[in-house]
């Protein structure tokens, strides 16, 4: 563990002992996790910190700690994925988590426009600050993955978790139908939610060429080596409050991008061709192809100007005037 003076404290809760089962054993587990956090606060000089949250049941450290400044960042609409869903109880305690989260919380921050509106209406201090890209990473050109070389062009990819509650596989299917010559390149986990037979079934067609998961290093050559990205998200309660993470890392690529019309990416048309029906999404894929140069600048500049740095920039500068007392609206 890097020591405080290095400036980063890492305490990982995979490892946290009692962490799944009922409620009550939660909250031991928490607790203790909470004293692991203390014990570190004792070696600082300053008693002040900042508690940062990522998932709603990290309310449950605030019962032992007392930080200065409490900041929940809320990426996704957890209680809308099915494997949630699907299980009341447990539906029912991350709703209650994260509601407490949100009323005791300094300040929030939202990924998507349809997470911002929901939140903001019980904490005023909700700022929209969607997901970003490493632009250099992404942007940097790389020579093509030898993976590819037996994948005739063109080419579209998807990268991603690949579960049937994201993806639309009949839009999928009917693309490939349409769209004779095209090869279908699946990057990810065939799954994180649950079985996944509707991959299976698609893995069959010659065309469709599911590589598994590409580690991130390599992952810019992969992207870089297609002519077209897409991202055919089903359109649903869960995905209305999504800003996908590959939104600017797609871009940053300078590749043409075609994606399902959600709701947070209505902003960045024409940088990306949003369609709504599957005869858009073919014209939409053959101009790409046709003409893969034309709007590269744009896309990439607007890439550039949504990465990590300016993320965290962002919400360092609102952490700051939380600290000194200047919160607002």
């Amino acid at each position: 563990m890097p020591a405080p003076s290095q400036g980063l404290t890492l305490l990982s809760p995979l490892d946290l002992p009692l962490r799944r089962g009922f409620s009550f054993v939660r909250s031991i587990a928490f607790r203790l996790l909470a004293r692991r956090i203390r014990r570190v606060l004792e070696d600082w000089q300053s008693k002040s910190f900042v508690y940062l949250v990522y998932h709603p049941e990290g309310v449950r450290v605030l019962e032992s700690l007392d930080p200065a400044v409490v900041a929940y960042d809320c990426v996704d609409d957890l209680v809308t994925q099915p494997h949630i869903a699907s299980r009341p109880r447990l539906a029912r305690a991350l709703l209650a988590s994260e509601s407490r989260l949100i009323e005791r919380a300094d300040l929030v921050f939202a990924t998507s426009p349809a997470l911002a509106a929901r939140l903001v209406r019980v904490n005023p201090r909700t700022h929209l600050i969607t997901n970003v890209a490493d632009f250099d990473h992404f942007s940097t050109l790389r020579p093509e993955p030898p993976g590819l070389k037996d994948i005739p062009r063109p080419r579209a990819a998807y990268a991603g978790a690949l579960d049937p509650y994201k993806l639309d596989y009949s839009l999928i299917e009917g693309l490939l139908t349409d769209l004779p010559d095209l090869h279908l390149v699946l990057i990810g986990p065939a799954c994180t939610a649950g079985p996944n037979p509707a991959l299976n079934a698609l893995e069959s067609h010659p065309r469709v060429h599911h590589l598994g998961v590409v580690e991130y290093q390599a992952l810019p050559g992969y992207l870089q080596a297609m002519d077209v990205l897409i991202m055919p998200y089903v359109l649903s309660d869960h995905t209305r409050h999504i800003f996908p993470l590959k939104t600017f890392e797609y871009l940053a690529t300078g590749r043409p991008v075609v994606s399902s019309p959600l709701e947070a990416l209505g902003p960045l048309g024409p940088a990306i061709s949003l369609c709504d029906h599957r005869e858009s999404w073919s014209l939409s894929i053959r101009r790409a192809i046709q003409k893969p140069e034309e709007g590269r600048e744009s896309r990439q500049e607007l890439a550039r100007r949504n990465t990590w740095d300016e993320r965290v920039s962002r919400i360092e500068a609102l952490l700051e005037t939380a600290l000194t007392g200047g919160v607002s609206p």
